[in-house]
């Protein structure tokens, strides 16, 4: 599935960036997120075969609470504008159920699994508190991105693009609230502690360089300078990871997937 991903993320890259997508290719635009929650999940199946918790049936199981829960909340969203605010999706990103793209709950999917494979914790609030902070951060540069992008538009004012503050805090919430029910903090042994894998957050980065770039096309200069700190916050956050897992006597693990035990 990675092979797939990356193929398409840049050739959507190369479109987006340097040119546009044309019309014939527009279903593409709603088949990415699709990818990215695709590979997410792949992810996480690898991470399990590793050692992680949960079958591939179970980690699909969760996977679809996650979507059907984040599509009923937008479609909540969408005809109340709560929580997030007022705001409509365009066709652009394809079939829809209640107003909602369905590749927006594919997005949801990606989001709240990669998110929570960088919060690597023994605590499981902390690692929803991280996971909560992570989506968060993503959104600040990818909603004033895609809103440049025809995805949807926002009818409501705020100081950040016209975006209403809550909601980037409706993010934090919606994503700490299933990491704390549905993604426990990862298996770990006594000398190592909990596991983390670079692979989420290279994805991680990729996606916010990608809707960084278009902020930066779009004439959005904050969302851009955001994205810059994000991307390096991120790669903070895998190098102190390393770090404190050769300080505390970790091991990398011999395998190619560069998984890293953390204490």
């Amino acid at each position: 599935m990675g092979y797939l991903f990356w193929f398409w993320y840049a050739v959507g890259f190369g479109l987006l960036v340097f040119y546009r997508v044309p019309d014939f290719l527009g279903f593409s635009n709603g088949l990415f997120l699709l990818f990215f929650a695709m590979y997410a999940i792949s992810m996480e199946i690898r991470e399990s075969r590793l050692g992680g918790s949960g079958s591939a049936l179970y980690l699909y199981a969760r996977a679809s609470v996650v979507f059907i829960s984040t599509m009923l909340i937008e479609a909540y969203g969408v005809a109340t504008a709560i929580p997030f605010g007022r705001y409509d999706y365009t066709p652009v990103l394809g079939i829809t159920a209640w107003g909602v793209p369905l590749a927006i709950g594919a997005a949801w999917v990606g989001v709240v699994s990669v998110c929570s494979a960088m919060s690597a914790s023994a605590s499981r609030l902390w690692s929803a508190v991280q996971t909560g902070l992570w989506a968060m951060c993503f959104d600040i540069v990818l909603d004033p991105a895609s809103e440049a992008s025809g995805f949807w538009k926002w009818s409501d004012s705020g100081y950040y693009y016209g975006i209403p503050w809550q909601n980037f805090a409706s993010w934090f919430v919606i994503a700490f609230v299933l990491a704390w029910l549905l993604y426990p903090p990862r298996r770990s042994d006594k000398a190592c502690g909990p596991s983390i894998s670079a692979s989420p957050f290279r994805l991680y980065q990729a996606l916010v360089v990608l809707f960084g770039i278009l902020a930066w096309k779009a004439g959005l200069s904050a969302a851009g300078f955001a994205a810059v700190l994000i991307t390096a916050a991120a790669e903070g956050r895998l190098y102190d990871a390393r770090r404190k897992a050769v300080k505390g006597g970790g091991r990398r693990d011999a395998n190619p997937r560069g998984q890293t035990k953390v204490v």
